[in-house]
């Protein structure tokens, strides 16, 4: 892959990407890559796991920041959140366990670690590039972890003494991943002037694929002159495309919408259809009484046969739990948590409560027992 600029790494963070795939510091406001060029900091095009600390790459991250806006461009930022080696409950003094620090320690982005088997799914309005990123991400293994993300601010409190200051949250956590609860696992976050990115994506995720990411998506959406400059291959400028060239670049980027789209949908139907399924499954598999009971009814009438519940219609376990009829053929069920055919007395009762009833197979009474 050949990259249209450097992206700019904080040497000391153990998650960042590997060295092949960023930049490193020199300490003299300039950043080796892995072929061993020099760029100054300043001209990097984008920023994996920054540190806001001295002597851990603030300096760095600084000098990053106002090149960019030195451009009249977005600084890109991609910065992990938590620890996925890191399973022990977190501190009850806080209800979260990890966090991105912000430029000037005044906000943060905060996570609270969530239970495992989760899978989030992506929020509504995203861009194209955003949607890619949480498309890609919603490829990660079914183990990894996720967490939950809020914006918070920070309360300081002097050295020299007084009263403390206490910053409220600023900017705007976009959310484009989202748990089943509505809140953000995957998200970017822009300050009020809009001039930085920062992407906030969980432990435990491949740089291969966010960079490709980075590359691909993010740098030609949002700071496509970083490409012009390297005169990168990834760079589309729509003034300098032939009329084929576009009608077809278009009907791929309409294409990739209509796939995100319908997987979208049809994720959305398939975890409807299991949340519809499971309470069902539940008390076919460890139901007991009416809980049981309603799980056969509901498989019967999912079959397309008529039901109807003798304990509710008699107002009391008088006879079998339900009479099925499918067509012309009527059936007593009884119902019961334990294997084997139903017990004797159970028909005898049955034909007590329906001497004179419906004509039934004698020789067939029941039509399931459980």
């Amino acid at each position: 892959m050949r990259w249209p600029s450097p992206m700019c790494q904080d040497p000391g963070d153990p998650h960042a990407g590997p060295r092949s795939s960023s930049s490193g510091s020199n300490g003299d406001g300039t950043a080796s890559n892995h072929v061993g060029l020099e760029w100054k900091t300043s001209d990097c095009a984008a920023a994996l796991n920054p540190s806001i600390f001295h002597g851990h790459g603030a300096d760095e991250l600084q000098r990053f920041l106002a090149g960019a806006v030195s451009r009249h461009e977005p600084a890109l930022v991609i910065a992990t959140i938590g620890d996925a080696e890191d399973d022990f409950p977190r501190s009850v003094l806080s209800p979260y366990d990890a966090d991105v620090q912000l430029p000037g320690l005044r906000y943060s982005i905060s996570g609270r670690r969530l239970p495992a088997g989760g899978r989030p799914t992506l929020a509504a309005g995203l861009s194209a590039a955003d949607r890619d990123l949480g498309l890609r991400l919603l490829s990660r293994p079914s183990a990894a972890p996720w967490w939950t993300l809020t914006l918070s601010g920070h309360t300081a409190y002097p050295g020299a003494g007084g009263p403390p200051v206490t910053y409220e949250p600023d900017g705007e956590l976009r959310a484009i991943l989202v748990d089943a609860l509505g809140d953000p696992v995957v998200a970017v976050w822009t300050p009020p002037a809009g001039d930085q990115r920062w992407y906030v994506i969980p432990d435990a995720t491949g740089w291969n694929g966010v960079v490709d990411w980075l590359v691909q998506q993010a740098l030609p959406a949002y700071v496509p002159d970083a490409l012009r400059r390297a005169r990168s291959p990834q760079l589309v400028d729509p003034d300098l495309q032939t009329q084929a060239e576009l009608l077809a670049r278009n009907a791929l980027a309409d294409m990739a919408v209509r796939h995100a789209e319908e997987r979208a949908r049809l994720e959305s139907e398939l975890q409807r259809a299991q949340a519809a399924a499971e309470e069902v499954r539940y008390g076919l598999l460890y139901g007991t009484g009416k809980e049981l009971v309603d799980a056969v009814d509901a498989v019967l009438q999912n079959a397309g046969v008529a039901t109807v519940n003798l304990d509710a219609e008699l107002g009391g376990t008088k006879s079998a739990d339900l009479l099925a009829t499918f067509q012309q053929q009527r059936r007593l069920v009884e119902v019961k948590a334990s294997s084997g055919a139903p017990p004797r007395r159970s028909w005898e009762t049955s034909k007590g409560t329906w001497p004179h009833g419906p004509s039934f197979d004698h020789r067939s009474p029941w039509m399931a027992a459980f």
